[in-house]
C-alpha cells in the first residue's frame, strides 16, 4: 500500500525570492498563513520501485491571495519526487499571512513527506 503524507512547516527563511520582491517571514510581526486546501503528491513508478522515502524540502512564497507562487527545492529525493512535490504544493491554498491586518506575501519552508506502506 502506498501513502503520501504532507506536512507544512512554517519556519523562518532568510533568503529572498527570485521575483526580487521583499518577502515577509512568519514571526517578524507577521501572522503565518493557514493551510486551507491540500493536494496530495503522488509517487513516481521509479521511486516506488526503488523504495524511496523521506522529505522533499522546499522554500515557497505564499502570496497575499493565498495561492503559492515560486517554489524552490532545498533538499530532494530524486526519482522525480521533487517535481511531484512542487506540482502538488502549487495547488495548495492558504488563508494569507497577515501583518497589521493586511494580507502579505511570505516566504516559508514546506516539507512534503513520501512514505511507502
Amino acid at each position: 500500500m502506498l501513502a503520501v503524507k504532507q506536512v507544512l512547516i512554517l519556519v523562518l527563511c532568510a533568503n529572498s525570492c527570485a521575483q526580487q520582491q521583499r518577502q515577509d517571514r512568519p514571526g517578524s510581526g507577521v501572522e503565518p498563513p493557514r493551510l486551507l486546501r491540500e493536494v496530495k503528491a503522488t509517487y513516481t513508478e521509479e521511486a516506488r520501485r526503488h523504495g524511496i522515502t523521506g522529505d522533499v524540502l522546499m522554500e515557497v512564497v505564499v502570496r497575499r491571495d493565498g495561492s503559492v507562487g515560486d517554489a524552490h527545492v532545498l533538499q530532494g529525493l530524486g526519482y522525480g519526487l521533487e517535481e511531484r512535490a512542487i506540482s502538488a504544493v502549487k495547488q495548495w491554498r492558504f488563508a494569507p499571512a497577515m501583518r497589521k491586518g493586511v494580507p502579505v506575501d511570505v516566504l516559508v519552508e514546506v516539507a512534503v513527506e513520501f512514505t511507502l506502506r
